[in-house]
């Protein structure tokens, strides 16, 4: 984990550290995830 993050999350999905403020929620809003996963997640369900 990255000591410089300001509120470091783990991703759900890929299990990656990230900070808060850098993150997305995922399509059905019960979670944060990395930008990464979020745009996989939201390519998944483009009607997001």
């Amino acid at each position: 984990m990255c000591s410089e993050m300001e509120m470091p999350t783990l991703c759900k999905e890929c299990r990656g550290w990230f900070d808060l403020n850098d993150g997305k929620p995922s399509k059905d809003g019960r979670y944060q995830l990395c930008q990464e996963c979020s745009e996989i997640d939201n390519s998944n369900n483009p009607d997001y």
